[in-house]
C-alpha cells in the first residue's frame, strides 16, 4: 500500500499515559535519591554547610533577648587597664573586680567562659574566690580534656584506641566558691559551628554552661519548680530540694541537674505535661523560666544554634566601660539588672581573635563569633525556647520525597519550555515556605538538597529524557516514513514542520510500472491472512530488486508497483538504473512465481521516462507520496501492453537509448490509448553480457521481419515472422505482427498502417 500521512495540522495520539508513568518514575527516583541523601551524614553536613547558611543570611539578624549580655575582656580593656594583651597574664584580681562590679549592677547570673585550671598568685586567686563566693551566682568554665589510649585485647592484640574525655576543674579555691561548674565544648575551624551541647553524654550527662546558667538563674524559684514537677507527676519530685540553699556547692548543683535530666529522659511525657500546666497560668517571668528549664531537660543532648546575627549581635559591653568610677557608658545598654552576663575574651573588630569560631555569620574580613557570645546565644535560645528545630529524619525524608516526586514528574511530563518555569515556580514556592518556617517557627527544613540536588537532577533528567524520547520518536517516525518515501524526504518530514505541498518537485524520471498478472483469480482462492502474507513476500522481493539499484520513489497500490529514478535533468545513468532494475525485478518475480505460486502470479513491467512531479498527492488531509505525470501513466500503459504481446518487460525506445548493458528487441510503433502520437516500443531481453546466440538470432530475425513490415511488404514480413516463430514458437510480438500482415493484405493498397493500435491498453 502507498504511504499515507496527514498534513501537519493533523494530530495523533500523544502517549500521555506512558509519559505520565515515566514522569512518576523519575519523580520517585528523584524523591528517593533526595530522601536518602538528606538522611545520610553527608546530606546533613551538606544542609548545615549550605542550606542553613542560606536560611540565616536571607532571614538576617534578629533581636537577642534583653535579659542577657556579654562582657568582653578585649584589647581595648587591656590597653585601658595597662595590661598584657595575653589574657593568661592578667591578674585574677581583675576577675574579682568584674564579679563585684556585675553583682553590684544586679546581674542574676555571671558565667565565665575562661579557663582557671592553672595555679596563679595565691593572693589574687583568693581574692577572686572570695568575690565568687560572695556573689553566689557565678558559673565557671570546665574545659574538656580528650586523651587517646591504646586498647589491648585479651588475646594480646592491639591496634584499637580508646578516646576518653574528662572534665578539668578550676583550681580548688575557685571550684569550691563557684555556684556551678560546666563545660562548653565547641568544634574549631575548619568545622563550622552550628550546634551546641546542652548535656554531654561522654562525661555523665554533664550540663553545659548555657544549661547551668539557666539552672542557677532558677535557684531562687526552686520551690516553685519542685511543686510544678510534682503537679506534673514527675517520679521522685517530692524528694527534690525546695530551695537553692539546699544546693550548697557546685557538686550539689550538678548532681541535682543530672538527676533532673534522668527524670525527664525516663519519662518522655513529662516535658509535655509541664508545658500544659504552664499554658494554664498567667504569663510571668517565672513561668517562662520554668518552660525553658523543661525544654532544656526534656530536649535532645544537642541543639542547632539560632544565631542572632554576626559578632556583637548579643549585647556586648567591654569591661573597661563598666569599671567602677569610669564614665562614658551607655546607661541603657549597660543596665544589667536581672541579666545573665557571660564574661570572656572577645574581639569584635579584629581578626586576631583568641577564642572565636567559624559560623554562618563569619564575615569576609575574618571576624568570627567568639566562644563566649556563642555560649550566650545558646543560653538565649534555651531561655526563650527558640533553639532551631530541625525537621525530624522521617519528616524531612517524606518532605524531600514528596518534593522530588512533584518536580520529577513536572520536569518530565511538561514540555521543556513549560517544565523549566514550572519547576522554578515549585522551587520558589518551596524556598519561600522553608524560609517562612525558619523565620516564624524556628523550623529548619531541608533546602540545599532540594534546590541544589533534586531540582537540577529532575530538570536535567526530565529535559534530557524528553529530548531522548523525542529523538527516539523521531527516529521511529523516520524509520516508518523511510518505508514509503525517499531518505531525503523522510529527513525533511522528521526534522522540519512542512506542509505536504512543500515537498513537491518537478524532476526528470525513468518510471517503472509493474502489475501482477492473474492476481484477481489468485486472490479469490486464498484467505485474507494468507493472501496478505504472500503479497508481503511478493512485494519484499520486488522492492529488493529495485532498491538494489538506488530507486528514489516507489509506491505499492494493490498488486501494482510504481517507482522512479530521478534527476534534475535527463540523465542516462537514471535510465540505466531503471533498465537494470527491471531485469532484476523480472528475474526475482519469475523465481517467486515458481517457488510460491506455482506460476500463477506472473509480473508484467513497463518503462518510460520524462518530466514528472514527485511528492505527496491527495487531499482532505490525507496524502500518498507518488509520481505524478504523463511518463508514469505511459509506463503503466506500456506495462499493460505486455498482455497483448504476451511479454513481461516492455519499454519505450527512448528509455533504452544508449544503455548498452542490456539486450533489447525493437517491437515497432504502438498507438497507446490516450496518447496523441505512437510510441516506439521495445522488449528488454536480458543483460547483454549474458545474452545467448539464440537470443541474438531471434532479435536479428525479428528485426528483418519488422523492417519488411514497415516497408509494407506484407507477404514477405509474414513469412519472416513465421521464421521467428520457428525459433521461438510462443513469441507474442511475432504472432501479433503475423496476424497484422494477414489483415493488411486484405485491405486496399495504402489503407493499411504500420502502427499497431493497442485498443486494450
Amino acid at each position: 500500500m502507498p504511504f499515507g500521512f496527514r498534513s501537519s495540522r493533523a494530530k495523533g495520539p500523544d502517549g500521555s499515559a506512558a509519559r505520565w508513568a515515566r514522569g512518576c518514575l523519575l519523580g520517585l527516583a528523584t524523591g528517593l535519591g533526595g530522601a536518602l541523601l538528606a538522611a545520610s551524614p553527608a546530606g546533613t553536613a551538606f544542609e548545615e554547610t549550605l542550606g542553613l547558611s542560606w536560611l540565616f543570611n536571607i532571614r538576617g539578624p534578629i533581636a537577642a533577648p534583653p535579659d542577657m549580655a556579654v562582657v568582653t575582656l578585649d584589647r581595648a580593656t587591656a590597653e585601658t587597664l595597662q595590661l598584657s594583651h595575653r589574657s593568661s597574664d592578667w591578674p585574677r584580681t581583675l576577675y574579682a573586680e568584674v564579679v563585684d562590679s556585675l553583682t553590684a549592677r544586679g546581674a542574676s547570673v555571671i558565667v565565665f567562659d575562661m579557663m582557671f585550671d592553672t595555679a596563679g598568685s595565691a593572693a589574687e586567686t583568693a581574692a577572686f574566690a572570695e568575690a565568687v563566693a560572695r556573689a553566689e551566682r557565678v558559673v565557671l568554665f570546665q574545659p574538656l580534656r580528650t586523651r587517646k589510649r591504646p586498647v589491648t585485647t585479651s588475646s594480646g592484640g592491639g591496634g584499637a584506641w580508646l578516646w576518653r574525655e574528662t572534665l578539668v576543674s578550676p583550681v580548688r579555691q575557685l571550684a569550691v566558691a563557684a555556684r556551678a561548674l560546666a563545660p562548653f565544648p565547641l568544634p574549631k575551624v575548619p568545622a563550622r559551628v552550628s550546634r551546641f551541647w546542652s548535656f554531654k553524654p561522654s562525661v555523665g550527662d554533664a550540663p553545659t554552661l548555657p544549661v547551668a546558667a539557666l539552672q542557677v538563674l532558677a535557684l531562687p524559684s526552686l520551690g516553685g519548680w519542685a511543686q510544678l514537677l510534682s503537679n506534673a507527676g514527675a517520679p521522685g519530685a517530692d524528694r527534690l530540694p525546695m530551695s537553692g540553699e539546699a544546693l550548697a556547692d557546685a557538686g550539689a548543683v550538678r548532681a541535682y541537674m543530672q538527676s533532673l535530666r534522668h527524670m525527664f529522659l525516663n519519662d518522655p511525657g513529662l516535658g509535655v505535661r509541664i508545658r500544659a500546666l504552664l499554658a494554664n497560668r498567667e504569663p510571668s517571668p517565672e513561668s517562662r523560666l520554668f518552660a525553658a528549664l523543661a525544654g532544656a531537660y526534656a530536649g535532645a543532648d544537642s541543639h542547632v544554634l539560632n544565631f542572632y546575627g554576626p559578632a556583637g549581635s548579643v549585647r556586648t559591653i567591654p569591661y573597661h566601660r563598666l569599671r567602677r568610677g569610669e564614665a562614658g557608658g551607655d546607661p541603657v545598654r549597660d543596665d544589667l539588672a536581672g541579666a545573665c552576663v557571660f564574661v570572656g575574651v572577645a574581639e569584635l573588630y579584629s581578626p586576631e581573635q583568641q577564642d572565636a569560631f567559624h559560623t554562618v555569620y563569619s564575615s569576609a574580613d575574618g571576624i568570627d563569633i567568639s566562644g563566649v557570645e556563642i555560649a550566650a546565644t545558646a543560653f538565649g535560645n534555651l531561655l526563650t525556647g527558640r533553639t532551631m528545630r530541625q525537621a525530624g529524619a522521617a519528616a524531612g525524608a517524606v518532605l524531600v520525597l514528596a518534593l522530588g516526586i512533584v518536580v520529577g514528574a513536572v520536569a518530565y511530563v511538561l514540555p521543556a519550555a513549560t517544565a523549566v518555569p514550572a519547576v522554578a515556580l515549585v522551587a520558589g514556592g518551596y524556598v519561600a515556605a522553608a524560609q517562612l518556617a525558619f523565620n516564624r517557627a524556628d523550623l529548619w527544613l531541608p533546602l540545599a538538597t532540594p534546590v541544589l540536588v533534586q531540582l537540577p537532577f529532575a530538570l536535567l533528567v526530565g529535559v534530557l529524557g524528553q529530548y531522548l524520547l523525542a529523538r527516539r520518536q523521531r527516529a521511529r517516525a523516520g524509520r516508518a516514513i523511510r518505508y514509503f518515501v525517499p531518505e531525503a524526504v523522510a529527513a525533511a518530514l522528521t526534522e522540519r514542520d512542512l506542509e505536504p505541498s512543500a515537498l513537491n518537485r518537478v524532476v526528470y524520471a525513468a518510471c517503472l510500472a509493474s502489475d501482477a498478472q492473474g492476481y484477481t483469480a489468485f486472490s479469490e482462492k486464498l484467505e485474507p491472512t494468507a493472501l496478505a502474507l504472500i503479497m508481503k513476500e511478493y512485494f519484499d522481493a520486488l522492492a529488493e530488486a529495485v532498491r538494489r539499484h538506488d530507486v528514489d520513489v516507489w509506491a505499492f497500490v494493490a498488486d501494482s508497483l510504481m517507482c522512479a529514478w530521478t534527476a534534475a535533468a535527463p540523465d542516462i545513468a537514471v535510465r540505466r538504473k531503471a533498465c537494470l532494475a527491471a531485469l532484476d525485478a523480472r528475474a526475482a518475480m519469475d523465481r517467486f512465481a515458481r517457488e510460491r505460486t506455482g506460476g500463477r502470479l506472473m509480473t508484467r513491467i513497463g518503462l518510460h521516462d520524462g518530466q514528472v512531479q514527485v511528492g505527496p498527492a491527495g487531499g482532505g488531509g490525507r496524502f500518498v507520496y507518488n509520481v505524478t505525470g504523463d511518463p508514469a501513466n505511459t509506463a503503466a500503459r506500456i506495462q499493460n501492453l505486455n498482455k497483448r504481446l504476451h511479454a513481461k518487460l516492455l519499454a519505450s525506445m527512448q528509455v533504452v537509448e544508449g544503455v548498452d548493458e542490456v539486450l533489447v528487441r525493437p517491437l515497432g510503433d504502438f498507438q497507446i490509448v490516450g496518447k496523441a502520437e505512437p510510441i516506439a516500443i521495445c522488449e528488454i531481453i536480458t543483460h547483454r553480457s549474458t545474452a545467448t546466440a539464440h537470443h541474438l538470432e531471434v532479435c536479428e530475425r525479428f528485426e528483418e521481419a519488422l523492417d519488411a513490415y514497415r516497408q509494407r511488404q506484407w507477404t514477405t514480413a509474414e513469412d519472416l515472422f513465421a521464421v521467428v516463430l520457428d525459433l521461438e514458437p510462443h513469441d507474442g510480438p511475432s504472432r501479433l505482427y503475423r496476424q497484422a500482415c494477414k489483415r493488411n493484405q486484405m485491405l486496399p493498397r495504402g489503407a493499411a498502417s504500420t502502427v499497431i493500435t493497442d485498443s486494450r491498453s
